[in-house]
Formats: C-alpha cells, sequence, structure tokens
C-alpha cells in the first residue's frame, strides 16, 4: 500500500479514532466494542475498517466466531513515533 494513501487515514477523523482505540485495548478488540467506544453506524464502521484493512493499518482474526480487531506493527510504530500513549493516556 502506498505510504501517502496510508497516511490519509490518519487525518480521517473515524479511522483515527479506531486506530487509537486498538492502540490503547491492545491486542484485540470486538466489532461491539468499537461500534460502542465510537457510536458510529454499523455500515459506516464496517466499510472504515475494511478500508483500514485494505491499506494494512489493521489486522483481523476470528475466535470463537468472534471478529477481533488489532493494529498493524506499522500504524502501532507510527503512533508509538507521535507520543500518543504519553499524549492521552
Amino acid at each position: 500500500m502506498d505510504t501517502a494513501n496510508q497516511l490519509s487515514f490518519f487525518e480521517d477523523l473515524i479511522s483515527l479514532k479506531i486506530m487509537l482505540i486498538l492502540y490503547r485495548d491492545n491486542p484485540d478488540v470486538p466489532f461491539d466494542v468499537l461500534q460502542k467506544e465510537i457510536n458510529i453506524d454499523t455500515n459506516l464502521l464496517s466499510e472504515k475498517l475494511s478500508q483500514l484493512l485494505s491499506a494494512d493499518l489493521i489486522d483481523v482474526r476470528t475466535e470463537k466466531h468472534i471478529r477481533l480487531f488489532t493494529l498493524s506493527k506499522p500504524a502501532r510504530m507510527s503512533l508509538n513515533r507521535l507520543g500518543v500513549k504519553d499524549k492521552f493516556w
């Protein structure tokens, strides 16, 4: 994936919120927790998660029929470099 395209997700408020929740609640966050935290429509959340998956910024796995989302290593490293943990928690 193009790095410039990946950077655009850090400028999108919903995508950034998703990544920050995944960063904070490392390693695995279920869909319903994300939806509750962000408080957006299921379809919009699904679309954003799909886009983040395509950009290799998040990963997904299934455990006991539950989709669990986690931040990818490159996205986590980027947020670490930005000092997110020190600024928000």
